[in-house]
């Protein structure tokens, strides 16, 4: 249409400080030079400061200074929405470039309420604020969905798809409308309904994904569902692949449901523990740290049932930490990944249950020769 076309051009010659060639804006907007002469014809028409030049270095212009004012977004309102916006987030979903030129014309509509020479202000803190879903290692898997996934909830569709929850492992088939996509931590999920509620499908657990034909307007339950005892936001049983999709559908209230349900289920556990300094940063990776008490060479730290302290690099003594764990589950999976750097002296079952975790490894991993 000629009004987008038109807004376009706008956007594309505002903050350029040297002409456009109408070649150029051709080329961008894939018309003729000559429509585009037209088209600045008319902006000026509709009192757009918009004039050529000709000869070597001509082009469109806009004047000086001058910037649409078309989103009317202050400064303030620019920065907050730079900060927010994930380029890293949108590179995976295949949006990366939409992304960018959406906060040019943030950027530059912010520009039109301040002073004109701070036009790049807006941006700057987009440039400094990176949200990376992807982290320092290279993901698992299930971000191969992700554009499909993405796809399926533009377009209201249903999917279908072959998955396996993290506890049970029986692998089964889903049909579900495509609700929403949602990125907590550096997981991705996929949205579905089931007949008791939304769930919340991991896509590095998903397998062989279709998409569906679309569903039309209609109601959707909104009551956020968690798989019984399993610790996991997707749950068992049938999922209903018929029923429209609701547009009222709200996302951000359905997670916040679940995630609350989730969590209910947990006992924290509070723990002392033994930790070398130098295995102190991972350790606040892991865990919410609470208290640390630098030991020196104090006697206050027990030897408990006779066993040394922790060793230490550089002979660094060991530091007393006090930690709270999500449950027994929870610290069984942390701890180990600080073997050797980590040990815990409070509460006494957690010993017990580390002991016994310690146990089963032994037993798994005796010397039995080479395997047939």
């Amino acid at each position: 249409m000629r009004a987008d076309r038109l807004l376009r051009m706008i956007w594309m010659l505002s903050g350029r400080s040297a002409p456009t060639p109408a070649t150029e804006l051709a080329d961008r907007l894939d018309v003729s030079v000559r429509t585009v002469l037209r088209d600045v014809e008319a902006l000026s028409t509709a009192g757009v400061p918009v004039y050529t030049q000709q000869g070597r270095g001509g082009g469109v212009s806009l004047l000086p200074h001058w910037r649409p004012d078309l989103l009317g977004l202050e400064e303030e309102e620019a920065r907050a929405l730079t900060a927010a916006a994930s380029l890293a987030g949108a590179a995976a979903l295949g949006v990366e470039d939409s992304l960018r030129r959406a906060l040019d014309k943030a950027a530059a509509s912010a520009a039109t309420r301040g002073a004109p020479e701070k036009s790049g202000v807006a941006v700057r803190l987009g440039t400094r604020v990176v949200i990376d879903p992807e982290g320092w290692l290279p993901g698992i898997g299930g971000r191969s969905w992700l554009k499909e996934a993405l796809a399926a909830v533009e377009g209201g569709c249903s999917v279908r798809f072959r998955y396996t929850p993290g506890q049970s492992g029986a692998t089964r088939e889903v049909a579900s409308p495509a609700l929403g996509l949602l990125c907590a931590g550096s997981d991705w999920y996929l949205v579905g309904r089931a007949e008791h509620g939304t769930r919340f499908f991991r896509l590095d657990r998903i397998d062989e994904l279709e998409t569906c034909e679309a569903d039309g307007a209609g109601s959707a339950s909104t009551s956020a569902t968690m798989e019984g005892g399993s610790g996991n936001p997707t749950g068992p049983g049938k999922v209903a692949a018929d029923g429209p999709v609701d547009t009222r559908f709200d996302l951000l209230a359905e997670w916040h449901t679940a995630r609350e349900r989730f969590r209910s289920r947990f006992h924290s556990l509070p723990a002392v523990l033994e930790v070398r300094p130098d295995a102190l940063g991972r350790l606040r990776s892991l865990v919410r740290v609470e208290a640390i008490d630098a030991c020196g060479e104090q006697p206050d730290i027990a030897l408990v049932d006779g066993e040394t302290p922790v060793s230490s690099a550089d002979n660094c003594p060991p530091l007393r930490v006090r930690v709270v764990f999500a449950d027994v589950s929870h610290a069984l999976e942390v701890l180990p990944r600080l073997a050797g750097q980590a040990r815990v002296l409070e509460p006494l079952e957690l010993r017990a249950s580390m002991r016994e975790l310690a146990r089963r490894l032994v037993v798994d991993y005796r010397d039995q020769g080479a395997y047939s």
